[in-house]
């Protein structure tokens, strides 16, 4: 089977952008089931903002930013582009033509098998026949999950002094809204603190967690990455390499809100901190020469599968996810869903915690691997407001964004991951915003993006949505959670991160919206936060 990249708006296809896909019915799914948090206490007001900035109303403000300082980030005046259009690939083919995965007894490993398209049927048939094998399916498409791309042709503004709490930027100011919002720097605290009382050394919080980034590549000579890039593989039709560059910037974009250098002076703050990055490149290279829709790709469930399976191999302690293909049914019922599920549930016996996005189609079931059992599937968060110069009046869960009907209150969580109006949206507060290559004139894959020229040198930005911007957040999480208690079992993680998720009151938020600083209190046994 398929996957695609999970990004949407204008960039719905599951290949240069991020999340999970998913169809319009409203069947259950798979994933893990998590209990449903309690209600979120009311906490202390917040003061009134600045002129000109905004805030959430204090019911739904998930922590105070009192010990928050404004962005140091000088960014660059933009030149307008050309908007990149996304292929709707979820609407195109779903099987690998003659690419058969076949399992087998005794724990041996999966095998690729290729024959003739046409004859795939018949092939399965008589490897099914074969002593020691245990199931033969036809790989799908994935598709990565992002919603949009855009780069505005308005000035950005220096952060240093503009904005104010909760989000240290206004709605026509780019920033980091969505890592403010989830309470990150709270989080990193413990770590920083040199007087914390959990037994978390000072400033080495997640040093040791990996988190496996399974996507487009990643660009290892970014300043954001260059140094957090531990391990990298490549699995594109069947074969293996090393060469995990990133033709896309899709992965670059999600290992950048997972993980980017932290406190060095440039660029964004990764939700992970200090852990590293495990790189892998599953999607096909774009056509040479193309432009547009035409540089959309998707990746087999085959490379996905061996990819797993290498990472855990290589000591992943989370496994990111921003890629998906709608079941025929749920992810649990659809045979040809047997060897992903496989493997992820190999991952989980391992002690990998396996985060993976909920899908971009509006769908009442999740997409897959979000809905394979064990995983922590996440959907999309937003803002509310009007547009520019209006006020933030509480969140929502993106239009885009799948959920699961049959498990409203259980299948997962969500984090920030915008909800833009189309492509020529102006509101920062709709896009997340955060690194898309080191090429300061960015072509590759004719993916546009914008070009920092203020001091920021090899840091080409993009505004970005979907349910693939809001899986990585978590996975940043998990990271601290795991570095802050090492052998965490996947389960627990998942049900700690339920537990402590803030109810924004929206039918289709699953346990909740994530927020870092409880997770991590609450993995460590800090009972002191509300």
């Amino acid at each position: 089977m398929m996957r695609r990249v999970l990004a949407i708006v204008t960039c719905i296809a599951l290949v240069a952008c991020g999340g999970g896909g998913g169809g319009s019915s409203s069947g259950g799914g798979g994933g893990g089931s998590f209990t449903p948090p309690t209600p979120t206490p009311t906490p202390t007001p917040t003061p009134t903002p600045a002129p000109g900035a905004t805030s959430l109303p204090a019911a739904q403000s998930a922590c105070t930013y009192t010990n928050a300082g404004p962005q140091s980030v000088v960014e660059a005046s933009i030149p307008a582009t050309t908007v990149r259009r996304m292929v709707r690939v979820p609407n195109g083919p779903r099987y690998v033509p003659g690419v058969l995965e076949v399992m087998h007894a005794n724990g041996e490993p999966l095998t690729i098998v290729r024959v003739d398209p046409g004859t795939e049927a018949s092939a399965a048939s008589s490897l099914r026949a074969k002593p020691g094998v245990t199931a033969v399916v036809q790989a799908q498409y994935r598709h990565l999950e992002t919603a949009g791309v855009y780069a505005p042709n308005d000035q950005y503004w220096s952060h240093a002094g503009t904005g104010a709490p909760p989000f240290y930027q206004t709605d026509a100011q780019g920033g980091q809204w969505d890592m403010h919002l989830i309470c990150v720097s709270r989080a990193w605290g413990y770590s920083q603190s040199a007087g914390n009382t959990f037994g978390v050394t000072p400033g080495v919080l997640a040093p040791n967690v990996k988190i496996a980034i399974i996507d487009t590549g990643v660009d290892t000579t970014h300043p954001d990455l260059a140094g957090k890039v531990v391990y990298q593989a490549t699995y594109v039709n069947g074969f293996q390499g090393n060469t995990v560059h990133d033709d896309n910037g899709h992965g670059t974009n999600v290992a950048g809100i997972a993980a980017a250098a932290t406190n060095n002076a440039y660029g964004f703050s990764g939700a992970g901190f200090n852990a590293a990055i495990m790189a892998y490149r599953v999607f096909p290279d774009p056509p040479a020469g193309c432009s547009g829709n035409a540089c959309e790709t998707n990746a087999s469930t085959a490379d996905i599968d061996l990819a797993i399976n290498d990472a855990v191999a290589h000591g992943a302690n989370v496994i990111s996810l921003s890629l998906g293909g709608a079941p025929t049914g749920t992810c649990t019922t659809d045979p040809g869903e047997v060897p992903e599920q496989a493997a992820i549930t190999a991952a989980i016996a391992a002690g990998v915690v396996v985060v993976a996005a909920s899908g971009n189609e509006s769908a009442a079931k999740l997409d897959c691997p979000g809905g394979d059992a064990g995983v922590i599937a996440v959907g999309a968060s937003a803002l509310t407001d009007t547009g520019l110069g209006t006020a933030v009046t509480g969140e929502h869960i993106a239009s885009y964004s799948n959920y699961d009907a049959s498990r409203p209150a259980t299948w997962g969580v969500t984090a920030p991951g915008g909800d833009p109006s189309g492509s020529s949206d102006a509101d920062f507060y709709h896009w997340i915003e955060n690194i898309w290559t080191s090429t300061e004139t960015d072509t590759t894959g004719g993916n546009p993006c914008a070009v920092d020229t203020f001091g920021e040198v090899g840091n080409c930005r993009i505004l970005i949505a979907g349910t693939s911007q809001a899986t990585p957040h978590v996975a940043g999480i998990v990271a601290l959670m795991l570095g802050a208690h090492p052998g965490l079992a996947p389960a627990t993680v998942g049900q700690y991160l339920c537990s402590t998720a803030l109810n924004i009151g929206d039918t289709k938020q699953g346990c909740g919206r994530v927020d870092a600083y409880r997770a991590v209190a609450r993995a460590l046994g800090d009972a002191s936060v509300p």
